[in-house]
């Protein structure tokens, strides 16, 4: 007997949503209800709500599931940025130091030639130097060849005077 009234129940509550779905059925399905409501509708609508606190639940751990990712994604972007920077840092940073190597290396040859040019310009002058004492050397050899020659000159010239004088004697 429990079972036919269940199914009874069940035909009223099925027949009862039937008229809830046409409009403005809901107004007449609560004044035909009147104060009393069947255990079965209450159960429904308990079970509706559950399941509509479920879908609920489950929409807001979609979005909060959803808000995660786009954090993580937001986050792995700009972690993404923040090593592309690094690496532009980084890059820049190399090419600076070897820019600055490059010039290092460039002084130092600009050094190495001014120190070159610097032993060719005292070589030079050494070797003029060294022209100009053979050139003094050179005349003072002459000079004193020349006086040398003067006072043999001059020595011949006394004895042929001499000579000359004590030969007419």
């Amino acid at each position: 007997a429990v079972g036919v009234a269940g199914r009874d129940n069940v035909a009223d509550v099925e027949e009862q949503s039937k008229e809830l779905d046409q409009p403005g059925s809901a107004d007449r399905a609560c004044r035909r209800a009147g104060a009393r409501r069947p255990k079965l509708v209450a159960e429904m609508e308990r079970r509706a709500e559950a399941r509509q606190q479920v879908r609920e639940e489950r929409r807001e751990r979609q979005r909060l599931r959803y808000e995660q990712r786009l954090a993580q994604e937001r986050e792995l972007e700009e972690a993404r940025q923040r090593a592309e920077e690094e690496e532009q840092r980084q890059k820049t940073l190399e090419r600076q130091a070897t820019q600055r190597a490059e010039q290092v290396k460039q002084a130092q040859r600009l050094v190495v030639v001014a120190q070159q040019r610097e032993r060719h310009r005292q070589a030079h002058e050494f070797w003029l130097l060294r022209r100009l004492v053979a050139a003094w050397c050179a005349f003072q050899e002459t000079f004193i060849e020349a006086e040398e020659a003067k006072l043999a000159a001059w020595a011949f010239y006394r004895r042929l005077l001499q000579r000359s004088c004590l030969g007419a004697w």
